[in-house]
């Protein structure tokens, strides 16, 4: 049988963007900068985990020419640009002179 994606179609399509998605809610934008590093570090590292856990352990994922941290990297850089999407998306949410706007820009 020819796969026409040979991609997990699962994850893909709706885990990782389910993923994101809270990323982008729960982001703590009035944190310090190491705060926020942490937190795109601890969604990394569990995204990368869950994937290293079911190449080794499962037989749903086989690397060919593909290592773990390229996968750390590519869905850092996705997650990243998920987070200016965001951004740019609810900028109009801006409330002018607002001391209590809830904003997603709000940092």
């Amino acid at each position: 049988m020819l796969k026409s994606n040979k991609s997990s179609f699962t994850f893909e399509y709706f885990a990782f963007p389910v993923i994101t998605v809270f990323f982008n809610l729960y982001y703590p934008k009035k944190n310090k900068f190491f705060i926020k590093f942490l937190y795109y570090f601890f969604y990394l590292s569990l995204l990368t985990g869950l994937e290293f856990i079911a190449v080794k352990y499962t037989k749903t994922i086989k690397y060919i020419c593909w290592k773990w941290y390229w996968s750390t990297i590519t869905m850092g850089i996705s997650i990243f640009i998920s987070r200016l999407y965001f951004k740019w998306f609810f900028i109009n949410e801006i409330k002018p002179n607002s001391s209590t706007s809830s904003s997603p820009l709000d940092k």
